[in-house]
Protein backbone atom coordinates (compact mmCIF):
# COMPACT_ATOMS: atom_id res chain seq x y z
CA UNK A 1 0.00 0.00 0.00
CA UNK A 2 1.41 3.55 -0.73
CA UNK A 3 0.61 6.83 1.10
CA UNK A 4 1.58 9.66 -0.38
CA UNK A 5 1.75 13.50 1.83
CA UNK A 6 2.71 17.11 1.63
CA UNK A 7 6.01 17.54 3.99
CA UNK A 8 5.49 20.93 5.83
CA UNK A 9 8.71 22.20 8.14
CA UNK A 10 7.14 21.35 11.60
CA UNK A 11 9.97 22.10 13.49
CA UNK A 12 9.76 25.55 12.00
CA UNK A 13 5.88 25.50 12.20
CA UNK A 14 6.45 24.47 16.01
CA UNK A 15 8.95 27.48 16.68
CA UNK A 16 6.53 30.10 14.84
CA UNK A 17 3.66 28.95 16.70
CA UNK A 18 5.40 29.30 20.11
CA UNK A 19 6.44 32.75 19.50
CA UNK A 20 2.80 33.64 18.15
CA UNK A 21 3.38 34.53 14.95
CA UNK A 22 0.63 32.55 13.65
CA UNK A 23 0.15 35.23 10.58
CA UNK A 24 3.32 33.79 9.39
CA UNK A 25 2.89 30.57 10.56
CA UNK A 26 -0.01 29.99 7.86
CA UNK A 27 2.13 31.70 5.69
CA UNK A 28 4.03 28.14 6.02
CA UNK A 29 1.63 25.51 6.19
CA UNK A 30 -0.11 27.06 3.16
CA UNK A 31 3.27 27.45 1.11
CA UNK A 32 4.19 23.97 1.86
CA UNK A 33 1.71 22.10 -0.60
CA UNK A 34 2.29 23.51 -3.53
CA UNK A 35 4.07 22.29 -6.67
CA UNK A 36 7.92 22.10 -5.55
CA UNK A 37 7.29 21.08 -2.01
CA UNK A 38 9.17 17.99 -1.26
CA UNK A 39 6.84 14.48 -1.52
CA UNK A 40 7.48 11.20 -0.92
CA UNK A 41 5.82 8.11 -0.82
CA UNK A 42 5.34 5.92 2.12
CA UNK A 43 5.57 2.06 1.59
CA UNK A 44 3.07 0.11 3.93
CA UNK A 45 3.61 -3.49 3.97
CA UNK A 46 0.15 -4.99 5.29
CA UNK A 47 0.76 -8.47 6.98
CA UNK A 48 -0.71 -11.22 5.25
CA UNK A 49 -3.88 -12.72 6.97
CA UNK A 50 -4.58 -15.96 7.76
CA UNK A 51 -8.20 -16.90 7.86
CA UNK A 52 -9.71 -18.64 10.76
CA UNK A 53 -13.17 -19.86 11.82
CA UNK A 54 -15.72 -17.12 12.80
CA UNK A 55 -18.34 -18.21 15.50
CA UNK A 56 -21.33 -16.01 16.73
CA UNK A 57 -23.82 -17.23 19.26
CA UNK A 58 -25.76 -15.53 22.09
CA UNK A 59 -28.12 -18.01 23.94
CA UNK A 60 -30.78 -16.83 26.96
CA UNK A 61 -32.41 -18.16 29.11
CA UNK A 62 -35.60 -19.78 28.58
CA UNK A 63 -34.51 -20.35 24.56
CA UNK A 64 -35.57 -23.18 22.82
CA UNK A 65 -33.71 -22.85 19.35
CA UNK A 66 -30.32 -21.58 19.22
CA UNK A 67 -29.30 -20.11 16.51
CA UNK A 68 -25.26 -19.38 15.90
CA UNK A 69 -23.21 -17.32 12.40
CA UNK A 70 -20.58 -19.46 11.17
CA UNK A 71 -18.02 -18.03 8.60
CA UNK A 72 -14.51 -17.50 8.06
CA UNK A 73 -12.77 -14.59 8.37
CA UNK A 74 -11.26 -11.86 5.64
CA UNK A 75 -8.37 -9.55 5.72
CA UNK A 76 -8.62 -6.15 5.07
CA UNK A 77 -8.18 -5.76 1.70
CA UNK A 78 -10.30 -8.93 0.78
CA UNK A 79 -13.06 -7.41 -0.31
CA UNK A 80 -17.00 -8.23 1.53
CA UNK A 81 -17.60 -11.95 -0.41
CA UNK A 82 -18.29 -13.46 3.28
CA UNK A 83 -18.65 -16.78 3.40
CA UNK A 84 -21.11 -18.74 5.19
CA UNK A 85 -20.09 -22.84 5.30
CA UNK A 86 -22.60 -25.33 5.41
CA UNK A 87 -20.12 -27.80 6.28
CA UNK A 88 -19.11 -27.41 9.56
CA UNK A 89 -20.25 -29.67 12.71
CA UNK A 90 -21.22 -27.54 15.19
CA UNK A 91 -21.95 -28.70 19.17
CA UNK A 92 -23.27 -27.27 22.19
CA UNK A 93 -22.20 -29.35 25.37
CA UNK A 94 -24.09 -28.41 29.23
CA UNK A 95 -22.04 -29.25 32.06
CA UNK A 96 -20.11 -31.41 30.35
CA UNK A 97 -23.04 -33.51 28.39
CA UNK A 98 -24.03 -33.01 24.82
CA UNK A 99 -26.65 -30.71 24.84
CA UNK A 100 -27.74 -29.65 20.81
CA UNK A 101 -26.30 -30.67 17.23
CA UNK A 102 -26.84 -27.56 14.76
CA UNK A 103 -27.95 -28.17 11.42
CA UNK A 104 -27.34 -25.46 8.39
CA UNK A 105 -30.10 -23.80 7.28
CA UNK A 106 -29.65 -22.91 4.13
CA UNK A 107 -32.30 -20.11 3.92
CA UNK A 108 -31.33 -18.09 6.73
CA UNK A 109 -27.63 -19.20 6.23
CA UNK A 110 -27.35 -19.95 9.66
CA UNK A 111 -26.54 -22.83 12.08
CA UNK A 112 -29.95 -23.80 14.33
CA UNK A 113 -30.85 -26.18 16.92
CA UNK A 114 -33.82 -27.22 18.23
CA UNK A 115 -33.31 -27.93 21.93
CA UNK A 116 -35.47 -30.48 23.88
CA UNK A 117 -35.77 -28.40 26.90
CA UNK A 118 -35.66 -24.79 27.58
CA UNK A 119 -31.92 -23.16 27.87
CA UNK A 120 -31.61 -23.73 31.44
CA UNK A 121 -31.40 -20.54 33.88
CA UNK A 122 -29.08 -22.01 36.47
CA UNK A 123 -25.38 -21.53 36.83
CA UNK A 124 -24.38 -24.02 34.27
CA UNK A 125 -21.08 -24.35 32.48
CA UNK A 126 -21.78 -24.33 28.39
CA UNK A 127 -19.51 -25.10 26.10
CA UNK A 128 -19.91 -24.43 22.40
CA UNK A 129 -17.48 -26.05 19.68
CA UNK A 130 -16.94 -25.48 15.78
CA UNK A 131 -14.97 -27.81 13.55
CA UNK A 132 -14.63 -26.52 10.04
CA UNK A 133 -12.71 -28.19 7.61
CA UNK A 134 -9.20 -26.83 6.96
CA UNK A 135 -9.07 -25.45 10.83
CA UNK A 136 -8.40 -26.40 14.35
CA UNK A 137 -11.41 -26.67 16.47
CA UNK A 138 -12.75 -23.62 17.86
CA UNK A 139 -14.39 -23.53 21.20
CA UNK A 140 -15.20 -20.87 23.87
CA UNK A 141 -17.31 -21.77 27.49
CA UNK A 142 -19.61 -19.78 29.50
CA UNK A 143 -21.43 -19.53 32.19
CA UNK A 144 -24.84 -19.00 33.10
CA UNK A 145 -25.08 -15.27 34.58
CA UNK A 146 -27.80 -14.89 37.64
CA UNK A 147 -31.46 -14.29 36.87
CA UNK A 148 -31.36 -9.58 37.96
CA UNK A 149 -33.28 -8.92 40.65
CA UNK A 150 -35.97 -6.10 39.99
CA UNK A 151 -37.17 -4.60 43.05
CA UNK A 152 -39.70 -1.72 41.49
CA UNK A 153 -40.45 -0.14 37.88
CA UNK A 154 -41.80 3.12 37.27
CA UNK A 155 -43.10 5.04 33.95
CA UNK A 156 -43.27 8.70 33.95
CA UNK A 157 -44.48 9.97 31.19
CA UNK A 158 -43.17 12.89 29.60
CA UNK A 159 -40.82 13.20 32.65
CA UNK A 160 -37.54 14.07 30.75
CA UNK A 161 -36.37 17.34 29.05
CA UNK A 162 -33.94 16.33 26.25
CA UNK A 163 -30.98 18.79 25.09
CA UNK A 164 -33.46 20.26 22.62
CA UNK A 165 -36.31 20.85 24.55
CA UNK A 166 -38.81 17.98 23.96
CA UNK A 167 -40.07 15.80 26.43
CA UNK A 168 -39.37 12.48 26.73
CA UNK A 169 -41.20 9.13 28.12
CA UNK A 170 -38.45 8.37 31.55
CA UNK A 171 -38.16 4.21 32.84
CA UNK A 172 -36.75 4.10 36.17
CA UNK A 173 -35.89 0.18 36.98
CA UNK A 174 -34.04 -0.23 40.32
CA UNK A 175 -32.12 -3.35 40.73
CA UNK A 176 -30.50 -5.35 43.34
CA UNK A 177 -26.72 -5.92 42.21
CA UNK A 178 -24.95 -8.91 44.21
CA UNK A 179 -21.83 -8.08 46.48
CA UNK A 180 -18.88 -9.69 45.96
CA UNK A 181 -18.73 -10.09 42.48
CA UNK A 182 -18.40 -8.26 39.11
CA UNK A 183 -21.76 -8.29 37.52
CA UNK A 184 -23.14 -6.82 33.83
CA UNK A 185 -26.51 -5.99 32.62
CA UNK A 186 -28.33 -5.11 29.42
CA UNK A 187 -31.34 -2.90 28.96
CA UNK A 188 -33.90 -3.68 26.03
CA UNK A 189 -37.43 -1.99 25.69
CA UNK A 190 -40.67 -2.70 23.04
CA UNK A 191 -43.41 -0.56 22.96
CA UNK A 192 -46.74 -2.02 23.97
CA UNK A 193 -49.82 -1.42 22.50
CA UNK A 194 -52.92 -3.14 22.88
CA UNK A 195 -56.70 -3.33 21.64
CA UNK A 196 -59.62 -5.36 22.20
CA UNK A 197 -61.19 -5.49 18.82
CA UNK A 198 -64.04 -6.83 20.02
CA UNK A 199 -64.78 -9.03 23.06
CA UNK A 200 -62.61 -11.30 24.19
CA UNK A 201 -60.33 -10.54 21.03
CA UNK A 202 -57.03 -8.39 21.65
CA UNK A 203 -54.71 -7.37 19.48
CA UNK A 204 -51.18 -6.79 20.73
CA UNK A 205 -48.46 -4.82 18.76
CA UNK A 206 -44.99 -4.69 20.40
CA UNK A 207 -42.20 -2.29 18.60
CA UNK A 208 -38.94 -1.82 19.45
CA UNK A 209 -37.98 1.44 20.63
CA UNK A 210 -34.41 3.16 20.95
CA UNK A 211 -33.26 4.70 24.05
CA UNK A 212 -31.40 8.12 25.70
CA UNK A 213 -29.29 8.39 28.59
CA UNK A 214 -27.58 10.65 30.71
CA UNK A 215 -26.15 7.93 33.24
CA UNK A 216 -22.56 8.26 32.50
CA UNK A 217 -22.13 4.22 33.44
CA UNK A 218 -24.44 3.31 30.54
CA UNK A 219 -22.98 2.53 27.01
CA UNK A 220 -24.76 1.53 23.69
CA UNK A 221 -25.11 -2.18 23.23
CA UNK A 222 -26.29 -4.15 19.88
CA UNK A 223 -29.10 -3.08 18.77
CA UNK A 224 -30.94 -0.64 20.71
CA UNK A 225 -30.48 -2.19 23.73
CA UNK A 226 -28.02 -0.46 26.37
CA UNK A 227 -25.17 -2.46 28.30
CA UNK A 228 -24.12 -0.94 31.82
CA UNK A 229 -21.25 -2.61 34.52
CA UNK A 230 -21.41 -2.41 38.23
CA UNK A 231 -18.47 -0.55 38.90
CA UNK A 232 -20.09 2.59 40.10
CA UNK A 233 -22.91 -0.02 42.54
CA UNK A 234 -21.44 -3.11 43.46
CA UNK A 235 -23.35 -4.73 45.89
CA UNK A 236 -25.62 -2.11 46.37
CA UNK A 237 -29.10 -1.44 44.68
CA UNK A 238 -29.04 0.59 41.44
CA UNK A 239 -31.90 2.85 39.32
CA UNK A 240 -31.49 2.38 35.72
CA UNK A 241 -32.89 5.52 34.15
CA UNK A 242 -33.49 6.04 30.37
CA UNK A 243 -36.24 7.92 28.37
CA UNK A 244 -37.45 7.41 24.49
CA UNK A 245 -39.96 9.29 22.98
CA UNK A 246 -43.47 9.72 24.28
CA UNK A 247 -46.42 7.57 23.55
CA UNK A 248 -49.36 8.51 21.63
CA UNK A 249 -51.76 7.46 24.53
CA UNK A 250 -55.08 6.84 23.23
CA UNK A 251 -58.62 5.86 25.66
CA UNK A 252 -58.92 3.02 23.71
CA UNK A 253 -55.77 1.52 23.54
CA UNK A 254 -53.43 -0.03 26.49
CA UNK A 255 -49.75 1.59 26.26
CA UNK A 256 -47.02 0.67 27.89
CA UNK A 257 -43.63 -0.85 27.61
CA UNK A 258 -41.94 -3.74 27.99
CA UNK A 259 -38.49 -3.56 29.39
CA UNK A 260 -36.27 -6.60 29.02
CA UNK A 261 -33.28 -6.51 32.00
CA UNK A 262 -30.50 -9.03 31.32
CA UNK A 263 -27.81 -10.12 33.28
CA UNK A 264 -24.72 -10.69 30.68
CA UNK A 265 -21.46 -12.26 31.04
CA UNK A 266 -18.30 -10.33 30.88
CA UNK A 267 -17.70 -11.29 27.69
CA UNK A 268 -21.16 -10.55 25.98
CA UNK A 269 -20.34 -7.20 27.62
CA UNK A 270 -17.28 -6.89 26.52
CA UNK A 271 -18.23 -8.00 23.02
CA UNK A 272 -21.42 -5.45 22.82
CA UNK A 273 -19.15 -2.53 24.00
CA UNK A 274 -16.85 -3.03 21.47
CA UNK A 275 -18.78 -3.50 18.71
CA UNK A 276 -20.67 -0.16 19.49
CA UNK A 277 -17.85 1.81 19.67
CA UNK A 278 -16.76 -0.05 16.42
CA UNK A 279 -20.01 0.82 14.94
CA UNK A 280 -19.78 4.34 15.56
CA UNK A 281 -16.55 4.76 14.16
CA UNK A 282 -17.48 3.00 11.39
CA UNK A 283 -16.48 5.22 8.17
CA UNK A 284 -15.03 8.05 9.95
CA UNK A 285 -10.90 8.24 8.93
CA UNK A 286 -10.38 9.84 11.50
CA UNK A 287 -11.23 7.10 14.66
CA UNK A 288 -8.76 4.94 15.70
CA UNK A 289 -9.06 1.25 14.56
CA UNK A 290 -11.28 -0.60 17.17
CA UNK A 291 -10.33 -4.06 18.16
CA UNK A 292 -13.31 -6.04 18.43
CA UNK A 293 -13.68 -8.30 21.76
CA UNK A 294 -13.36 -12.14 20.92
CA UNK A 295 -13.78 -15.40 23.23
CA UNK A 296 -13.45 -17.59 20.62
CA UNK A 297 -10.29 -19.89 21.42
CA UNK A 298 -8.67 -20.44 17.58
CA UNK A 299 -10.87 -18.47 16.12
CA UNK A 300 -13.05 -15.34 15.92
CA UNK A 301 -16.14 -14.21 17.06
CA UNK A 302 -18.26 -14.49 20.30
CA UNK A 303 -20.41 -17.17 22.40
CA UNK A 304 -22.13 -15.11 25.10
CA UNK A 305 -24.86 -15.75 27.77
CA UNK A 306 -27.94 -13.82 29.07
CA UNK A 307 -30.29 -14.35 31.82
CA UNK A 308 -33.81 -11.69 31.48
CA UNK A 309 -36.47 -10.38 33.67
CA UNK A 310 -39.44 -9.14 31.85
CA UNK A 311 -40.87 -6.39 33.22
CA UNK A 312 -44.10 -4.44 31.94
CA UNK A 313 -44.80 -0.62 32.93
CA UNK A 314 -47.65 1.99 31.88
Amino acid sequence: MRYSCCSPAFSGLSSLLLSGSLAFAAVVVFSACDADTFSQVVEIKLPEHAPRPVLVCTLNAGDTIARALVSRSQGILDGRNFDFPANAQLKLWQDGALFAVFAFNPQSRMYEARLTQPLSASRSTYRMELELPGFERAWAEQTMPGEPTILSAELRRAGVITNEGSRQDEIIIEIQDPAQEQNYYRVFVMERLAAEIEPGDTTVVENERYLNFSDPNFSEGSGASLIIADGAFNGRNYKLRFSTYPQQVIPEIDAGYVVWVYQISREAYLYERTYGVYRQNAGNPFAEPVQVFSNIQEGYGIFALGNAVRVLVR
